[in-house]
Order: C-alpha cells, then structure tokens, then sequence
C-alpha cells in the first residue's frame, strides 16, 4: 500500500539545518509518508547528512546540473504520487503533530485541497521569535482568520492569497497532489511558486481550510534567498494579478500593499553598500499607492537628497 502523503524537501548547501529538518519530518505522529528530497547543492555535505538517517522513507536524488529553487520544488510535487502533498524546507521545522493535524482535514473533506496552519519564526538556532511571529501572523492578517474552511468568493479568494498572503503552501501546509500537479508554473515569477500557488487554487475556487495553530517553525538566516531575488518576481507577480482583475475592488487593495512592500525595500535598501539608487527608485515606485505621511515621505525620498539622507539617519538609528 502506498503512502499517504509525499513530503517533498528541496536542499541546497546546509548540511546542519537540513538534520534537523529531517529529524522533525520523521518525529511526526502521522507516520504514513514518504520523504522526497532534492538536493541543488554542489559539495556532497548534504547528501552526506542525508546518508546518516536510516529510513526506508527517506528518498533522495541528487540534481545534476543544479536546477533553481523553484524548479526544483515544482519536479519534487510533480513527481509525488500520493494523495497528498506537504512541504518542508531544508531550514525549517515541523511541530510533531503537524502532519496529523492537517491530514485529517483533507481525510474528512474532500471538497479541501488546501489546508493550512500558522507558524512560529525562529532564528538561525532554531529560537522562536515570539515578537517577531506575532507580526508577521498580523502582516498576513491570520490572526483575524476563523478556523474552518472558507466560504469565498473571487475577490475574498484574491484577497486571502495575494493581499493577505495567509496560506503558506511552502511552509505550513498540507494540499491535495492533483490539485497541485494541476497548476502550471511560471518561470518569470520564480521563486514566488507558493504565492502563485494559492493564487491558482483560489481563482479556481479550490475550497481552503484554516487551523490556527503554530505546528511549524520558519527559519530567517543568512543563506536565505535574497530579497533583491523575490523583489523582480514580486513585481511581475502583482502587475499580472492587477492586469488580470482590474475590475475588481481588491485591486486597489494590491496595489497598496505592493507599495508598502515598495516602501519597505526602500527603506532596506538605505542601510546596504550601493543601494542609494535603488532606493530612491523603490520609493518612487511606491508613492502612487500609499498614503499620509509615508506618500510625502516616499516622494521626497526618491527626489530630495536631504530627505533621503535625514530618513536613512532615523532608519540607522532605529536600528
């Protein structure tokens, strides 16, 4: 009998963080699954790592050449062939009743291709950051969320994936394999491939459940993709979901909330080597869709070298 569900983990290069990712997959309560993971890496430390656990669940390829982060998850998913899929990265953690929590969603409504969780940050020691969670839960607006499965409309179902951002198909989540090896996968918008994702299910009106709970662990460190990487892909993300529905009122809603990812960019961009232009140009970007103080601000930044200056002095010494 096959397994029940295929955890896919995509690796590159952290030997020590995928141990431990590894070690939480197999201390789950729900047992019945198999384990496939891709490693991109070029030295042989994680497949070393890898070699160290002995069990049969465990499946483990080697990609040659490398492929990119999103290509790699996508193969992964596309190559499961078990009712469900999940995804753990090769940083991050599951809490150990998180498969069996989510699974039995699916098991008991069939109509749910998407079940979904909240989760703690923790920090490159694998501490949580309890601040810190509790504002990126708020950012993603989960904390309003109403456990149980969402009745939604296109604009709701919009709003939920590309404004909210509440599923994290990537980290927290447990879906459907048909559903997911039904969606087609744009190269120009990688990696954002979990944001497209929940995007997708919620256009076709997939039905998505919410369990208020931290049963997984989101790791922020050093090796963590760059946000200059996500930032082109982010960009073609909400210019294609505002071109696409214009005429919906949500899409006034994206377009601020793209700016304030604008703003923040800016704002990053201050405190790094050479990124005076960038974030002069971010803030530009940014001023159409916010507001208030912060619309001046933004337009002042992008044009005034003294503005500019006096906000990256305030940005360091918040710092």
């Amino acid at each position: 009998m096959s397994p029940l569900v295929t955890v896919i983990m995509p690796a590159y290069e952290r030997p020590e963080m995928i141990t431990v990712a590894i070690g939480s997959a197999l201390r789950q309560t729900m047992t019945d699954f198999v384990l496939a993971i891709g490693d991109n890496s070029t030295s042989d430390a994680v497949e070393l790592a890898v070699a160290k656990f002995d069990d049969p669940r465990i499946v483990y390829k080697r990609n040659r050449p490398a492929s990119d982060a999103q290509t790699n998850w996508v193969d992964l998913a596309k190559s499961a062939g078990t009712p469900y899929l999940a995804s753990l990265h090769d940083d991050d953690v599951w809490e150990p009743d998180f498969l069996e929590k989510m699974v039995i969603i699916l098991e008991r409504n069939p109509e749910v291709a998407l079940a979904f969780c909240d989760y703690w940050i923790i920090d490159s020691d694998g501490e949580k950051l309890p601040e810190f969670t509790d504002k990126v839960t708020a950012w993603h607006h989960r904390d309003q969320l109403i456990e149980g499965t969402f009745d939604y409309d296109l604009e709701q179902g919009i709003r939920l994936a590309t404004v909210w951002n509440a599923p994290q198909p990537a980290y927290a989540a447990v879906m459907r394999t048909e559903a997911v090896q039904a969606t087609e996968f744009r190269e120009d918008l990688a990696p954002l491939y979990d944001i497209w994702l929940s995007y997708q299910f919620a256009l076709k009106g997939r039905g998505i459940h919410y369990i208020p709970e931290r049963l997984t662990q989101y790791r922020v460190h050093s090796q963590s993709l760059s946000s200059r990487s996500f930032a082109v892909a982010e960009d073609a993300f909400f210019n294609h979901v505002i071109d696409s529905h214009a005429e919906l009122g949500v899409s006034t809603e994206i377009k601020e909330h793209w700016a304030d990812i604008r703003w923040g960019r800016a704002t990053k961009a201050m405190l790094e080597e050479s990124g005076k232009e960038l974030s002069k140009e971010e803030f530009a970007q940014a001023f159409s869709g916010l507001h208030g103080k912060k619309k001046i601000a933004a337009w002042l930044g992008a044009h005034s070298e003294m503005v500019w200056n006096g906000i990256r002095w305030m940005k360091r010494k918040a710092a």
